[in-house]
């Protein structure tokens, strides 16, 4: 008759016996992420899709805030000291706000090209082009 109990090695000194990279999966993201930012901005280039070039400001928003984050939780996660008693954990407060303030750029932006679009009149648009990379992001 065995017994089943579990130890816990985290010593709390800001670190811990965990193997990898911290937050893998997040930097996995980021990539993928800024990866579609890219195709998007050539797609709607070439296929002349605003539409395109909109979705690809909100990936840039998203990759953008993604590496905020990333950065935070390393900044985040160092040990307090005597200067800064309560750690670092606020990065992650301004990451948001950061990201918050970037959102609001792409938004003004993606508006003043839609009106300005709309002045110029219909401007033909590669559909095939489009929906490719459309259907990729």
């Amino acid at each position: 008759m065995g017994h089943d109990h579990s130890h816990s090695h985290e010593t709390g000194h800001g670190h811990s016996h965990a193997t990898g990279v911290r937050g893998k999966a997040l930097w996995i993201v980021i990539a993928m992420t800024s990866t579609i930012f890219v195709a998007q901005v050539i797609g709607g280039v070439v296929s002349g899709s605003l539409a395109l070039l909109a979705d690809a400001g909100h990936m840039l928003s998203d990759a953008g805030g993604l590496l905020v984050a990333a950065l935070a939780m390393i900044v985040g996660s160092r040990p307090a000291t005597a200067r800064s008693t309560y750690g670092f954990r606020r990065a992650e407060v301004l990451a948001a706000a950061v990201n918050a303030g970037a959102v609001a750029v792409i938004g003004v932006w993606i508006a003043v090209a839609a009106f300005r679009r709309m002045g110029e009149g219909p401007e033909e648009i590669q559909t095939g082009i489009m929906l490719a990379v459309a259907v990729v992001g």
